[in-house]
């Protein structure tokens, strides 16, 4: 039984690696893998390519109030602590509230994990990709998606 307090959306680029961290919980993950499975199989419409667009639909259905703020976490990964805690100073500097440590992947990467408070509107995330993806390659490293709590109707953030 899936509660909707608990449902979390995320969109990851790392298809080789899931890299999630503790408090991203699995059971949006797994309705996600169940529904693409299924979709494959030709039981219903083919889903989107687009991982941004497609959390954004997976919170829509998920009863996800989009017209409040959320506070998604964005993933970002470097080859070493220096480059981790550079792209935290300067996300930091841009309003995030960010955080650096070791990946859970435990291969020696670092995990830069940035959060900030917004309305989820397409063209947003789309943005933040597009900037994030750039502070990461810049540095070495690599953009791997976000993730938020669903946020219901008369419900505060988490």
């Amino acid at each position: 039984m899936l509660l909707t307090r608990d449902i979390t959306a995320r969109a990851s680029y790392r298809p080789s690696q899931e890299a999630v961290a503790p408090r991203i919980l699995v059971s949006i993950l797994l309705v996600t893998t169940f529904a693409v499975a299924g979709c494959r199989r030709g039981q219903g419409a083919q889903p989107s390519t687009d991982p941004d667009l497609s959390v954004l639909q997976q919170l829509e259905q998920a009863g996800s109030d989009l017209s409040k703020p959320h506070s998604p976490e964005f993933f970002l990964y470097f080859p070493s602590k220096e480059s981790a805690l550079e792209a935290a100073r300067r996300l930091k500097a841009e309003g995030y509230v960010v955080k650096g440590e070791p990946s859970v992947a435990d291969d020696g990467t670092w995990l830069c994990l940035a959060t900030k408070s917004l309305l989820l509107k397409y063209e947003s995330i789309v943005a933040i990709r597009a900037r994030l993806d750039t502070l990461a390659t810049d540095l070495g490293g690599e953009y791997d998606g976000w993730g938020t709590p669903v946020v219901k109707a008369g419900q505060e953030m988490p």
